[in-house]
């Protein structure tokens, strides 16, 4: 009898319609949540609170390069250091092949990289087609030209082999060493047209160097197609590095190979500006070897707050702007200039791939020199255990050259159309150039400092915005976050592991077995909100 009671009590449970059931599952799945949060504390952060940038100084830049670099801030509305970086690497590009800067018998390069770091959508394309757009016309005639000196190069070429061939023959019988030696050298090729690229591996990088203009930048938007490319491989990393920043240095590049034999190309000059997002930065950061090795410490960095959700559409022509025309005139004087360079056996007006660049020195006055040095040894100062810069050494220890090379920019931007040869620095370009680098280095403290160089935190950080916008009182499962969640996450074992972390944070719960629109899931998450802490049942 009991045992029939029983069976009509289960038959009874199991045929209850779908909706009670599932509001049964509702009940425990919150019962679940309420145990867990009984003793709750408030959520860690994932990070230091990062202090928010500077304003980038376009005043620095100059009359006609900051005026330039503002007014693209205004109409692309991209962020200023994007607009203020995509300026200045342009004017280091198109200095370095003229100048160098000299100080107590050293000499440096004016040659500047670049990093600017901003998230999708920020008119960073945008940014770099103005600021960049006189110096790709430059290379398009170049291209050109070079096509049609080519053209009368390889006819020259087949002449000169024939001569050669019968001149020989006249002396099979007859041989003079003396005439030998007097016999016509091959004719020279022209050089490439090529200036700017994007994603070079270094030995691409070397060849552009060795046959095309002596003066060349890797200017790119999408700097992470470098960074995540051949170059920049595990194998390769660090070849790639220590190449860029001998270059940086102004080094002869020295090659041996077993094919072509050794090769010394000498006076060449190399600008980078890579525009990145933040993941990547992160992964450049998180590389011990770029870290130890010094190419990121030669950077000059910027991670401007992003703009987008604040910008109506402007209706302005830029190329029509006088800001931008004065900016477009300055770089089309710097560029329509030959080459300063040793004498060659040559010799000709043009420069050629076997000449080398002999850029002309800036000289400090008493002034400016003695503000530098100021600057300097109180910079020296602060990098002291404890100091300001002590966490930033590497970085900060580059500062002072960074100002040289700026301030040998400026003075030569203000100079080069003057009847002397000489180019001055004064006081009023070192303290410009000190206050871009004071900038720079007020970036490297913040980024470093609010510890981004963990790429978990990074993505931990994303899924927990994402949660907070689109999960902010829902029970969710783990498939959400790599199939909905944010692009960067897109495998469902990088995702737990991510959801781990805000949990190990506070910031998230695991609870296991509950109903989610009448499924049944084995793990589901979510939000802990400030305002639940220590709340009873």
């Amino acid at each position: 009898m009991n045992n029939d009671t029983n069976d009509k009590k289960n038959q009874a449970i199991n045929h209850r319609p779908s909706e009670e059931r599932s509001n049964d599952l509702e009940f425990e799945c919150r019962r679940k949540i309420n145990e867990k949060e009984i003793i709750k504390f408030s959520p860690l952060p994932l990070q230091r609170t990062a202090a928010p940038p500077k304003e980038y100084p376009f005043d620095a830049l100059g009359n006609i390069a900051g005026k330039a670099a503002e007014r693209i801030h205004e109409v692309v509305q991209a962020p200023d250091a994007t607009c203020g970086q995509s300026i200045l690497g342009a004017l280091s590009l198109a200095t370095q092949g003229f100048i160098d800067i000299e100080i107590d018998g050293r000499r440096h390069p004016v040659s500047l990289f670049l990093l600017t770091v901003s998230e999708s959508g920020e008119r960073k394309s945008a940014t770099d087609k103005i600021a960049l757009k006189p110096i790709y016309e430059w290379q398009d005639l170049l291209i050109e030209q070079h096509k049609t000196e080519q053209n009368g190069h390889l006819n020259m070429l087949e002449i000169w082999k024939q001569r050669r061939s019968f001149a020989i023959k006249q002396l099979v019988n007859n041989p003079d060493e003396s005439q030998l030696m007097e016999l016509e050298k091959e004719p020279p090729a022209p050089c490439e047209g090529w200036i700017l690229c994007e994603e070079p591996t270094l030995e691409g990088l070397e060849r552009l160097l060795e046959k095309g203009q002596p003066s060349a930048g890797v200017f790119s938007d999408e700097g992470g197609r470098l960074i995540g490319g051949h170059a920049m491989n595990a194998d390769n990393s660090l070849k790639t590095a220590c190449g860029l920043c001998s270059l940086w240095d102004g080094k002869s590049i020295n090659r041996t190979r077993k094919g072509e034999g050794s090769k010394q190309i000498s006076g060449r000059r190399l600008s980078m500006h890579l525009m990145m997002q933040p993941i990547v930065l992160v992964r450049l950061l998180a590389n011990d070897t770029l870290m130890g090795q010094g190419l990121l410490a030669r950077c000059l960095f910027s991670a401007p707050l992003p703009l987008a959700g604040s910008r109506k559409y402007k209706e302005i022509d830029l190329n029509k702007d006088p800001a931008i025309q004065a900016y477009y005139k300055l770089i089309n004087k710097m560029f329509d200039r030959p080459f300063p360079k040793k004498r060659s056996e040559q010799d000709s007006h043009k420069f050629e791939p076997g000449d080398a660049l002999d850029p002309t020195p800036a000289i400090l006055d008493e002034n400016a020199k003695q503000q530098w040095i100021n600057f300097h040894n109180e910079t020296d100062m602060n990098m002291s255990p404890g100091g300001e810069f002590a966490s930033i050494k590497p970085f900060a220890s580059k500062a002072p050259e960074q100002v040289l090379r700026i301030a040998a920019i400026f003075a030569y931007i203000d100079q080069f159309e003057t009847k002397s040869n000489d180019i001055k620095i004064t006081g009023d370009y070192i303290q410009r150039a000190v206050q871009l680098v004071e900038y720079y280095i007020g970036e490297v403290l913040r980024i470093l400092e609010a510890g981004t160089n963990d790429p978990n935190i990074f993505l931990a950080n994303l899924t927990l915005e994402w949660i907070k916008k689109n999960r902010p009182d829902q029970i969710f499962p783990l498939s959400d976050v790599y199939q909905k969640g944010p692009p960067q996450i897109r495998e469902a074992s990088i995702a737990k592991k991510i959801m781990k972390i805000l949990e190990q944070h506070e910031q998230v719960i695991e609870i296991s077995d509950v109903c989610i629109n009448e499924k049944k899931v084995r793990s589901a998450w979510r939000l802990l909100a400030d305002d639940q802490t220590n709340r009873d049942e």
